[in-house]
């Protein structure tokens, strides 16, 4: 680590942190999946008994001296206060911050053998998810990370919104998720692509030819030995769905060969997405109002109010609701450092839409201007996923589909 930090890296994102210290008195793991081979045993290699040992002595001797920044990757830690606080705690000065898989992982079946048989999921579930690990820190010294998509899993378009339909809904729904990510409290990190709505690799593509990730390819040859058809279809719609080597094709930077990944006559690792030509760096940076140009907005808008977005108190609003994603950013009486009355609070209300329909707000009994506790009239619009177009006809108490937007009070 010296090495990196001595030629000027900030810090380090540390893969698996929490798997480096395991039970060594060797007991047998207790039989969960009867009729397999292997068994889960996460509590045999996670979170072992020396731990935060190991890693107290990491940041001691090698991250505290250069001030180095560092995330851990914390699998099979699911109890937030319990288990991941004391890596995140800065009185434990241990880690600055984690990746949790809660979320990122919504979809997928057992980590073993049913990782990859593919589970449909309402929207009040990962809404729940987001609530769990918003709200956790208030009230500690720890601090958390903000992501939906990373180099093992499926591209965040292509399992949260809607890439199949019609290129609006692909467009539409990558804005709203960056909505969605932008305003969530914590630490943002964005994986290369996800900022052009890079999107799964093509599903006529052959599993055996084109996937390249072991544990695809494990999976998928473990499916077809079993001689179950059912077994074998629903992997195979898994793994278009969930696999890691969609996170892995070439970035598409411009419509030149290979995407502008390498040179015209080389063969990359990987084959380049058929639809880098119209997807790509280049395209977007012309076009203020791509998914490209629409991150750099909400981005900048989430520095300016980063009292709200970055460290905001999250609340919930129709939890249990299919259709819109709804919640409440409060700035917990500070803005600029300066304590402000209770009353002049500064808040947000974070409006989604996670349909493919024109969604009533009035429907699902939602008031803006109530839920913000300011008169009506008096909520002020900040920004909305609408391209300048369809502005005109953007209705106030109507939605169009995969619309996202932010209210203010004040």
């Amino acid at each position: 680590m010296r090495f990196w930090l001595d030629r000027g890296v900030d810090g380090f994102r540390i893969d698996t942190v929490n798997k480096y210290s395991k039970r060594v008195d060797f007991p047998d793991a207790p039989v969960t999946l009867p009729g397999e081979t292997d068994q889960p045993a996460a509590e045999m290699w996670c979170n072992g008994p020396r731990i935060h040992e190991f890693i107290r002595e990491m940041n001691q001797q090698v991250l505290a001296p250069y001030n180095a920044v560092s995330v851990g990757e914390l699998s099979n830690t699911p109890l937030p206060r319990e288990q991941v606080l004391p890596y995140v705690s800065a009185k434990a000065k241990e880690l600055d911050m984690v990746f949790e898989f809660s979320t990122i992982r919504l979809g997928t079946g057992g980590p073993f053998h049913g990782k990859y048989l593919y589970r449909e999921f309402p929207l009040s579930e990962l809404k729940s998810y987001v609530a769990t690990w918003q709200q956790w820190l208030e009230g500690t010294d720890g601090w958390h990370t903000v992501f939906c998509e990373n180099h093992d899993n499926g591209r965040a378009v292509s399992r949260f919104g809607d890439d199949s339909s019609t290129v609006e809904a692909w467009e539409a729904s990558a804005k709203t998720i960056a909505l969605w990510q932008a305003t969530l409290t914590g630490t943002i990190f964005l994986y290369q692509g996800q900022e052009i709505g890079m999107v799964n690799m093509p599903e006529e593509w052959p599993i055996e030819r084109e996937y390249k990730d072991v544990e695809s390819l494990n999976f998928y040859k473990e499916a077809r030995a079993s001689g179950d058809a059912e077994r074998i279809r629903k992997t195979e719609e898994g793994l278009r769905i969930l696999a890691r080597d969609h996170s892995r094709i070439p970035m598409q930077w411009d419509a030149s060969p290979n995407a502008g990944f390498t040179s015209a006559g080389v063969t990359p690792w990987m084959r380049v997405h058929d639809g880098y030509k119209d997807l790509n760096v280049e395209r977007q940076e012309k076009d203020e109002e791509s998914i490209l140009g629409f991150y750099k907005k909400i981005l900048k808008l989430r520095k300016e109010y980063s009292g709200l977005f970055v460290h905001g108190a999250f609340r919930s609003v129709l939890q249990e609701d299919e259709t819109l994603f709804v919640y409440v950013k409060d700035d917990q009486g500070f803005e600029e450092g300066d304590v402000v009355q209770a009353d002049k609070r500064r808040k947000a209300l974070v409006v989604m839409n996670f349909s493919g329909q024109p969604t009533s707000l009035l429907e699902h009994n939602l008031d803006v201007a109530a839920t913000l506790g300011c008169k009506h009239g008096e909520e002020r619009l900040l920004v909305t996923t609408l391209k300048k177009k369809d502005m005109s006809s953007m209705e106030t108490g109507t939605l169009k589909p995969w619309e996202g937007r932010v209210y203010l009070n004040f």
